[in-house]
């Protein structure tokens, strides 16, 4: 019964820190800018609204997906942008709503990503509900 305890302790050890359990980093989108300075990584940026039932379905399925939020963690400064907020955010040393930035990238609907690159001079947009697998091809064919 020690030997089953210890092994069954073991495994989940493993299991714990292999990233299995790992999740997205999100940060604000000042962070993201204020880090890109010591560490330059592109940024992540998902247009969310709370009335958007495939973004919700981004979050539960996608973005908790461990391989996703490894590769995310490593190559991008993750950001969650609400796209009916009223609120400005400075980007790139402009002032925008979510929705004006949105409009900036030609957003037209929701779910959408944003992917920039450290220095801005670089973008793509990805549109629409991705499950995990092809979502991370994606994200990799950015750089």
């Amino acid at each position: 019964m020690t030997k089953f305890l210890f092994t069954l302790f073991l495994s989940f050890t493993l299991f714990s820190f292999t990233g299995v359990n790992e999740t997205v980093n999100w940060v604000s989108i000042e962070q993201a800018q204020a880090s890109i300075k010591n560490n330059p990584k592109m940024i992540f940026i998902d247009f969310t609204a709370s009335w958007c039932g495939w973004c919700k379905v981004m979050d539960k399925n996608t973005f908790s997906d461990p391989d996703v939020a490894a590769y995310m963690n490593e190559n991008f400064y993750a950001v969650k942008l609400d796209y009916d907020s009223k609120d400005k955010v400075d980007f790139f040393g402009e002032k925008y709503t979510p929705r004006e930035l949105g409009a900036k990238y030609k957003v037209s609907g929701l779910p959408t990503i944003l992917l920039v690159s450290h220095d801005n001079k670089k973008s793509k947009t990805l549109v629409g509900y991705k499950k995990p697998k092809p979502f991370l091809e994606n994200l990799k064919s950015f750089e």
